[in-house]
């Protein structure tokens, strides 16, 4: 089961979970890149690392409005958690219900 204190990522053509991150988490990537783009010269590198920046902070700034809401606003739209059945294990003879929020891809 998912914790509910972390935003998870899942990739939405099989439902595998890619990933999982604490508020914590993002705080300390954010830290991390943001100390290498002040270090790094190469101006590609930063360009990069500044767009992993970016959205981590999104990312970052998502899960606070969940965690303090349990709606989440992008991009002008407002989305609210659906309940959905998970299988508790392999067979799918067992479900539980999780809380999802199902955001419009982002281009």
């Amino acid at each position: 089961m998912l914790n509910m204190r972390c935003l998870s990522i899942v990739f939405d053509l099989d439902e595998m979970l890619i990933v999982a991150n604490t508020m914590r988490s993002y705080e300390d990537r954010i830290e991390v890149l943001t100390g290498w783009i002040g270090q790094e010269s190469y101006l590609v590198r930063v360009f990069g690392m500044t767009s992993e920046l970016k959205r981590y902070v999104e990312n970052r700034a998502l899960l606070k409005q969940y965690a303090e809401n349990d709606v989440v606003t992008d991009s002008g739209q407002t989305y609210n958690v659906k309940l959905e059945d998970v299988p508790v294990n392999a067979t799918g003879n067992e479900c539980v219900q999780r809380p999802v929020l199902r955001l419009s891809e982002k281009m």
